[in-house]
């Protein structure tokens, strides 16, 4: 067991100097090269990220409001009808898309119903 704790310790002490050494002659004259990579984001995708997290938030306390008052409820959802109605007859190809989403909503709310 002495053994072994000595060879254990004559080892750190060898391995203790090779990095001590190593950092002399780094700061002599050649700078240790320094491997760490500074990565700076894309202002817009910070700004996109903000944005997305502010509407999340908006979505989910609207969805709150929603839950409390029905007859908000059904205000907000004339509102978009009237919205949808003033796109689609702009743009007539619009209708079929309206359409696809709501039943796709119906049948996400059918899913979550079903859990």
């Amino acid at each position: 067991m002495k053994k072994l704790s000595m060879l254990f310790l004559a080892a750190m002490l060898a391995f203790s100097s090779v990095g001590i050494a190593g950092e002399e002659t780094g700061a002599q004259g050649n700078p240790p090269v320094q491997s760490q990579v500074v990565t700076q984001k894309d202002p817009v995708k910070q700004l996109r990220g903000k944005l997305l997290y502010k509407r999340n938030q908006i979505r989910k306390l609207e969805r709150a409001a929603l839950a409390v008052d029905p007859a908000l409820e059904a205000k907000v959802e004339q509102l978009e009808n009237e919205r949808q109605s003033l796109y689609v007859a702009v743009k007539p190809e619009l209708e079929e898309l309206y359409a696809a989403e709501k039943e796709l909503l119906n049948q996400i709310d059918a899913a979550k119903s079903e859990k």
